[in-house]
């Protein structure tokens, strides 16, 4: 088969637009790796990040929920109101305080109509009311179960109650013994009472740890 000359023409045209795009798309490809590995060589000369190895951040929040799930925990609360001249006061609390985000049911549920459409129904409360957005709540249960509210108030709470909690003239994170023995008796005695079945504590070693922590707040004072 013989070629005309444009014939010719536009085969070595081809040619030749085929060899440079190839070219240039070889050259563009080594354009990237060579920035790629400047990259890469750059980032071999940083230094490099920690990586925990000891667990610290798993086991506090570990520990934290064991406390919370021991029907013996106590934590000394302390707050104030806004007011300078306010006094602190400060209430034993069994287990921890609760929150707004805890709920029992969830705000709201996505159901479907007769048209096969969906939407989003709120779900009432566990008092069968709707709260739409409820206001934020801060509250506990002193071991005799008296309800102590810490709603918009700042709080500390500790385990081990301390010196600044016993009189707030004098900052100081020092344990207060004779606290730390009436803390120790109220805790056993609230172990004592507790019934792994049910998993409840009996009102009477709810009562009796209420009264060991009076009666050390009263001789303290």
């Amino acid at each position: 088969m013989r070629l005309n000359g444009r014939a010719v023409i536009a085969v070595l045209l081809a040619l030749f637009l085929a060899v440079a795009i190839a070219a240039c798309g070889g050259e563009g490809d080594q354009q990237e790796k060579d920035t790629n590995k400047g990259v890469e060589n750059e980032r071999a000369t940083f230094p490099k990040p920690y990586v925990p190895h000891n667990h610290v951040e798993f086991n506090n929040f570990n520990d934290a929920q064991k406390l919370y799930d021991d029907p013996s925990t106590i934590q000394w609360c302390t707050s104030t109101w806004s007011n300078p001249s306010a006094p602190m006061f400060t209430v034993p609390i069994a287990g921890k305080l609760t929150s707004s985000p805890v709920s029992y049911l969830p705000q709201d549920k996505v159901e479907w109509d007769d048209n096969g459409g969906n939407f989003v129904r709120e779900n009432y409360s566990n008092d069968g009311m709707y709260h739409g957005s409820p206001p934020p709540y801060r509250y506990g249960f002193t071991p005799g179960r008296q309800y102590s509210d810490y709603a918009n108030m700042e709080v500390f709470c500790t385990t081990a109650l301390t010196e600044f909690q016993r009189q707030n003239t004098e900052v100081t994170i020092a344990i207060d013994k004779s606290a730390k023995k009436a803390t120790e008796r109220a805790e056993a005695a609230l172990r004592a009472g507790f019934n792994k079945d049910t998993k409840e504590t009996s009102p009477k070693a709810e009562a009796e740890a209420q009264r060991i922590l009076l009666e050390a707040n009263l001789n303290a004072k």
